[in-house]
């Protein structure tokens, strides 16, 4: 497989993966027209997508090699000022450790742009599939439209709410938790023109399921539908290198963190409840600078008993404006009910 060293050009363009590939390009894969298969090396020491003891590999490790894949497939369109990256991701099952998992990726028709389906196997099983397409804008700021890639979704998951796309600054919206006070309404932009005191101050890692610091990429929300979104620090795996850019998959993990802080905040999930990742959608722009201070604001939607999708407006932090978006939906079990499900596979 061709080396990652020769798409450097287009990630000093595009910014949009992880410093370090986690599909392990060393090994032998196979690449052509059909598509490209790689096959995904887990570290079982590497303290970001195994931040805590677990007995699968997480769902963010695979969303993250997906996208290093993309990083060597779209060196060919580094000129074509690709801004926008948009997935539409499902998870079939858990992903197990020890066993091999093979990332594959083909070429597929869409009229805006150079787009794939992707997917990853383990023992003829698919652990999860993606529709994944870059668009082209204007700038990184503009308003991004409803996105036009694919829908992929397990048949068992329940349909995500969608969320408004809205233009310019988006409106003051309302946050009704499930228990306790009534809604309240926070207005996006900031009257101040700064952000907030508190949006490098991480949030409460426990309630994002975080043990090292270095991992939590949220501010806390204090009640409120909305928290900030934290850079990775400098060697960190999500981090965006010398370019100094948001990487999607830094903001794809801290949407997932934010949709678990709102799992027990908003739904009053207990604390050791395991949230199993059913889809992911998400809109989100490539290119823009770490040094643009950025927030997530929640697009309320209600639990569906154990399942729960929350859409996630990504905003600038001081004006409000709509930068992009990220839906995640999770189906959450109490840890023994997990521990009897995984006892039973």
């Amino acid at each position: 497989m061709t080396s990652l060293a020769q798409s450097e050009t287009s990630r000093a363009r595009s910014g949009w993966c992880a410093a370090d590939a986690t599909s392990d390009v060393r090994a032998p894969s196979a690449s052509g027209a059909a598509g490209t298969i790689v096959p995904l090396h887990v570290d079982r020491t590497d303290p970001c997508f195994f931040d805590h003891p677990l007995d699968h590999i997480p769902g963010m490790l695979l969303v993250t090699a997906l996208l290093d894949v993309l990083r060597v497939d779209v060196r060919r369109h580094a000129d074509a000022g690709l801004n926008r990256l948009r997935i539409s991701l499902a998870f079939d099952r858990i992903c197990e450790l020890g066993e091999p998992v093979l990332l594959h990726s083909e070429p597929a028709p869409d009229e805006q742009g150079p787009a794939w389906l992707m997917s990853a196997e383990q023992e003829d099983h698919t652990v999860c599939r993606a529709a994944v397409s870059l668009a082209r804008t204007a700038t990184a700021a503009s308003t991004p439209t409803a996105a036009t890639t694919p829908t992929v979704g397990p048949a068992t998951a329940t349909a995500a709410t969608p969320g408004g796309t809205g233009t310019g600054p988006a409106p003051a919206t309302a946050f009704a938790p499930e228990h306790g006070a009534a809604p309240v309404l926070y207005p996006t932009p900031h009257p101040t023109g700064q952000p907030p005191a508190d949006h490098a101050r991480p949030a409460d890692a426990a309630l994002v399921h975080r043990h090292h610091p270095e991992n939590v990429l949220l501010g806390p929300s204090l009640r409120s539908e909305q928290a900030a979104v934290l850079v990775p620090p400098p060697g960190h795996r999500l981090h965006g290198g010398p370019e100094g850019l948001h990487t999607p998959a830094a903001l794809i993990e801290s949407a997932r963190q934010m949709a678990t802080l709102l799992g027990h905040a908003a739904h009053g999930r207990d604390p050791d409840a395991q949230m199993l990742w059913l889809t992911l959608e998400a809109d989100v722009p490539t290119d823009l600078p770490t040094s643009v201070p950025l927030a997530l604001r929640w697009e309320f939607a209600p639990a569906r008993g154990a399942r729960a999708p929350y859409p996630l407006a990504l905003l600038h932090a001081v004006t409000g404006e709509r930068l992009g978006r990220i839906e995640i939906a999770v189906h959450t079990l109490s840890r023994t009910r997990y521990l009897q499900r995984r006892a039973a596979q």
